[in-house]
């Protein structure tokens, strides 16, 4: 079965994935939000920047075409699909972990 066929689930936890879904796969950041919104509505999201060395390897060999790749679009989108509990930074301030509910 496919993850949305198992679901919904009690929590997503989407750590180090957005890099790899939204530039290696180039899905727009506003569908991956849905598809994790389809499969539970609270978890943890991790947003990478592209300052990040994985992301910088990501993009190396590729034109940087991913022009809403960034945070403050990222969190708008957030913010529009799930309600933001708390952001932490780590990895000084690269990477995010986004807490979130259901709205």
């Amino acid at each position: 079965m496919s993850i949305s066929q198992r679901g919904p689930v009690d929590a997503v936890f989407a750590l180090a994935l957005i890099h790899h879904i939204c530039i290696s796969g180039n899905v727009p950041i506003d569908n991956f939000l849905d598809c994790l919104k389809g499969i539970a509505s609270t978890g943890v999201i991790e947003w990478v920047d592209k300052k990040d060395p994985m992301v910088q390897f990501l993009l190396k060999n590729r034109k940087d075409v991913f022009i809403d790749y960034e945070w403050n679009y990222f969190y708008k989108t957030l913010e529009d699909k799930f309600r933001v509990i708390e952001v932490v930074e780590i990895n000084n301030g690269l990477r995010k972990l986004c807490f979130v509910g259901s709205k």
